[in-house]
């Protein structure tokens, strides 16, 4: 099938250059429309947190509020509160606007800081209306707010910090691409050796994250919430997969020339080698770039397990970006090789004789249980101060220092008693006013870490809200310990709690219980896909513990890193003092789905040698020489992206672009090149075990690089004594009968 896709696109390579040239355009053009239907905000129907915060907006009438701080002013002048008291008169006129608290009309303590020199006006906004409508509104809002002709003003909160959110990421997008896609653009040209070469890979990329706007576009009507994050992600993603995918299918295709070149076909008819080179070229390589984008989608899609919207927009996007960067390798890399031939030179398809990662493979089997243990010991070190990882979601303390939400934010918690963090809400099933409300807000007010507990202003009803302000921050240890003792408490009424802490709180118990389901989904998934492609059940088990094994070392850097605030200075952010918790399982998936593109180049590689050959050893050491080059390249390539992003001011991309660089580097590397020559040495031909009836199955269902190449065509087609000769002189016999 894959044979006759090249061949088809190959034939009709210019309309195929057109299609894609159209979904680069008018993905290009949803890109900006997307932008303005995404949120900050995660939502599970599930949570008592969610249901709750239904009830709050339908009591108060509210959708989140616009928070201005008017500095450098006394209240006490005539002048200041006759402009905060126009503006607020004003503002409660528009449309959409349910309240307006101000301390010239209520004179509240948090309304005032504690020098006296600022003062907060809270305006809170009408249910019912949707993001962009809010959005809308709360500008209007801040405009006027920005018009009080005293003091200095800064407006903020929580219908603002979205749209900042999304100004932040786009921001860092295009500083990732100034830097991440002329870098890698200049690596490719010293790698291919020429530059309309290097050009293939970087078109890949784009056009694939254009399409996976496509997709987000279309998630956006689809889904209740798509996170503005998955534009960070899907972007990075998407070149770095395009990248990846690239380097391997014209690495094969300039192999193809090569062999042809040797058999002296070229001389015969230009284009028809050319045809046959890409054909051949799609059929070999373009199987493995399959394995690899459905391994990674496999892993992405274990999000779905989630309830939380926001993971499951990251499993949309992040399977969309995968499948347009798969359909982009398979069929507009082809059409660019068939048009571009002519500048893509050749190369040798064998292997150089004893090459650096050749050599690196013999003696680390050489030595394979003492490199083994000394590898293992430092990767479980690099794991442990993941033991003392804290969790906490984003927020505005994530934004870039210039920003007015997080000034906001800052200011509050220096300035404003008992304002530095939202509330815990409770909303109890009796009336408003009740002798009982009044025990029940007593009772909150004692237990530890309280700072207040207060009923709510404007409230009317049967039913009350009370603020419970905890000490510390928003998300705290100590507000998370509080919502879990007021869920514990058993006043003589139903009370249920909301607010930033309980939806963490929830987020967090959600993710315990299902995060095992996840990753046994994933782990049997990827398991019975690597089966297909080796026919072995050791080595899938092997590939899964030892990804499992990098992971845990790139979850304690980036705890020591993001958490204890090392390497702060060097990557230029201010600690928090907490891991974004979305972290771990994003780069849980999204990492163990590289680690596996990585495994699945080289098993297809050494699956097929040791299909000629029967030399568990040989067929490692000779695919490391073979593919060693094309990982650590596309690893390279790769992190270079990462590093891009990383280099932004949004401190939870930049946790999420170190993360997976880090993953990425230790995989390739120290995994690639040393964990698995050693592991593979020390199973030997117990590498490729499976009963008998598996078997017999693999070799009708199974899948692998050399059941697809046109005979006389492969590149490791050469009879294996002669490759065996060219590999490892003087040792040609025993070897030559086991194959």
């Amino acid at each position: 099938m894959l044979a006759k896709l090249g061949r088809f696109v190959y034939d009709h390579r210019k309309a195929v250059l057109l299609v894609w040239l159209g979904i680069f355009l008018v993905g290009m053009l949803v890109s900006g429309p997307v932008f303005n239907r995404l949120t900050v905000e995660g939502e599970s129907k599930g949570f008592e947190s969610t249901q709750v915060l239904e009830q709050f907006e339908e009591i108060t009438g509210m959708r989140g509020e616009v928070a201005g701080i008017l500095d450098g002013i006394s209240i006490d002048d005539p002048v200041v509160r006759r402009e905060i008291r126009a503006a607020a008169d004003e503002i409660a006129t528009f449309s959409g606007v349910a309240s307006v608290l101000d301390y010239d009309a209520l004179p509240l303590p948090f309304l005032l800081s504690t020098d006296g020199a600022a003062t907060l006006l809270l305006v809170n906004l009408e249910d019912g209306q949707d993001a962009e409508d809010a959005l809308e509104v709360g500008e209007r809002v801040a405009d006027r707010l920005e018009a009080i002709p005293v003091g200095e003003i800064t407006t903020g909160g929580s219908v603002l910090v979205v749209d900042e959110f999304n100004v932040a990421i786009e921001k860092d997008l295009q500083t990732g691409e100034m830097f991440s896609l002329p870098v890698a653009f200049v690596v490719m040209i010293f790698l291919f050796g020429g530059v309309v070469i290097a050009l293939a890979p970087l078109m890949i990329g784009l056009t694939s994250v254009a399409g996976a706007f496509l997709v987000l576009f279309a998630a956006t009507f689809l889904m209740d919430n798509v996170s503005t994050f998955v534009v960070s992600v899907i972007t990075a993603f998407g070149i770095g997969l395009g990248i990846d995918y690239s380097l391997l299918l014209v690495n094969r295709f300039r192999e193809e020339r090569g062999v042809a070149s040797v058999d002296g076909a070229v001389s015969v008819d230009e284009s028809e080698v050319v045809a046959q080179a890409v054909e051949r070229t799609v059929a070999v390589a373009g199987r493995t770039v399959c394995f690899s984008a459905l391994t990674v989608m496999v892993s992405l899609l274990g999000l779905f397990v989630f309830e939380d919207s926001m993971l499951r927009s990251f499993a949309v996007g992040g399977a969309g970006v995968v499948s347009l960067a798969l359909l982009g390798a398979i069929t507009l890399l082809p059409a660019l090789l068939g048009v571009w031939a002519k500048r893509i030179p050749p190369v040798s398809s064998r292997p150089a004789d004893r090459g650096f990662f050749f050599s690196l493979a013999r003696r680390t089997q050489r030595f394979a249980l003492p490199v083994l243990l000394m590898v293992g010991a430092g990767l479980l070190l690099l794991a442990v101060p993941f033991r003392d990882a804290k969790f906490s979601s984003v927020g505005p303390e994530s934004l870039p220092s210039d920003s007015p939400s997080r000034y906001v934010l800052e200011t509050l918690t220096d300035r404003f008693p008992g304002r530095g963090a939202d509330p815990v809400l409770v909303v109890a099933e009796t009336p408003v006013g009740s002798a009982e409300v009044a025990a029940f807000s007593t009772e909150l007010a004692s237990l530890d870490g309280v700072v207040s507990a207060v009923p709510r202003f404007g409230v009317s009803g049967d039913v009350s809200i009370l603020e419970v302000i905890p000490q510390g921050t928003s998300q705290g240890e100590t507000a998370q310990q509080l919502v879990r003792e007021i869920r514990t408490l058993d006043p003589p009424f139903e009370i249920g709690v909301t607010g930033l802490a309980a939806y963490l709180v929830d987020f967090k118990d959600h993710v315990g219980d299902r995060l095992p389901f996840a990753i046994i989904a994933v782990v049997v998934a990827t398991f019975v896909l690597l089966f297909l492609l080796t026919g072995s059940l050791v080595v899938p088990l092997k590939a899964i513990f030892l990804n499992i094994l990098s992971l845990g070392a790139s979850f304690g850097a980036l705890v020591w890193v993001f958490q204890e605030g090392n390497l702060s200075g060097l990557l230029g952010f201010a600690p928090v003092g907490y891991v974004d918790v979305f972290m771990p399982i994003l780069i849980l998936l999204f990492a163990f789905g590289l680690s596996m593109d990585y495994e699945v180049f080289l098993l297809s590689r050494v699956k097929e040698i040791y299909d000629e050959t029967g030399d568990n050893d040989l067929s490692v050491a000779l695919a490391l020489q073979h593919t060693g080059r094309i990982i650590t390249s596309a690893a390279l390539l790769i992190v270079i992206v990462f590093i891009g992003f990383a280099a932004g001011e949004m401190l939870n991309v930049k946790q999420l672009g170190v993360g997976l660089a880090l993953a990425v580097i230790v995989d390739a590397t120290i995994v690639r090149c040393l964990v698995v020559p050693a592991t593979m040495r020390l199973l030997g031909n117990l590498n490729w075990w499976a009963p008998a009836p598996l078997r017999r199955l693999h070799e009708k269902i199974g899948l692998s690089e050399s059941s697809a190449i046109p005979p006389g065509a492969s590149s490791v087609d050469v009879p294996s004594e002669k490759l065996l000769e060219q590999a490892v002189p003087g040792d040609v016999s025993s070897i030559g009968d086991k194959a």
